[in-house]
């Protein structure tokens, strides 16, 4: 059967397709992705006001936004000035952060005098890393780390893909990986324990910038 979608013009949010097929977190997480995902860069988040936008409790609410970030969609930090607390630091992203994407996120905030209201309190500060003019502005440096990365990741699941035994040895470690529903997940191979997308992603980018990499097809 054909379903026919009513595609709007106006007055909607785009969202990354690395999330909506991301099985390893719940719908709940997913809406709440949304929910963040559609509201302007320089909004104030506030934990509790997300409650206006959905019939959830706040349990519910804190649950899906911890949910964000165990899976590397969402960080938060709360910032501190002259050992007081200052802002709050959200960063966002519906394809999933990287290392570099917080820490040029975090660099920036600290350029800005963003998060503060008009009377000099400080406030809280969301940085969609997709949205933002700093991130749709990169540099060549970061595209070229970037580029890096995502080159790395790409041909390293493609040879998988045609090497199903294929082992990756890094810092004394041996990986391999497990596909499951079709996605190839990091495996550590001592422990049989599939790694979370975070440690996976953080793993990829230390590989992906070393020269002590070793990978081993074995037979297709």
């Amino acid at each position: 059967m054909k379903l026919d979608l009513k595609q709007k013009r106006k007055n909607f949010t785009i969202i990354s397709n690395a999330i909506a097929k991301d099985i390893n977190i719940s719908l709940k997480a997913k809406g709440m992705s949304l929910i963040i995902a559609h509201f302007p860069s320089d909004w104030v988040f506030y934990e509790e006001k997300l409650q206006d936008y959905t019939k959830d409790g706040r349990m519910a609410i804190s649950n899906a936004i911890k949910e964000l970030e165990i899976h590397g969609y969402l960080f938060r930090k709360q910032m501190r000035r002259d050992g007081k607390f200052d802002k709050k630091i959200w960063i966002f992203s519906d394809e999933g952060l990287t290392n570099n994407d917080i820490e040029d996120a975090l660099t920036e905030c600290r350029k800005s005098d963003i998060g503060k209201n008009d009377n000099e309190k400080s406030g809280t500060t969301n940085t969609h890393s997709i949205k933002t003019n700093e991130q749709n502005k990169k540099n060549s440096q970061k595209k070229g780390r970037k580029k890096k990365f995502y080159d790395f990741v790409n041909v390293l699941k493609a040879n998988a893909m045609e090497y199903p035994n294929l082992e990756i040895v890094f810092e004394t470690h041996l990986y391999s990986f497990a596909n499951i529903d079709g996605q190839l997940l990091l495996k550590d191979k001592a422990s049989g324990i599939v790694l979370s997308k975070v440690h996976a992603s953080q793993l990829y980018q230390k590989m992906a910038n070393s020269t002590k990499v070793q990978i081993i097809r074995g037979e297709k």
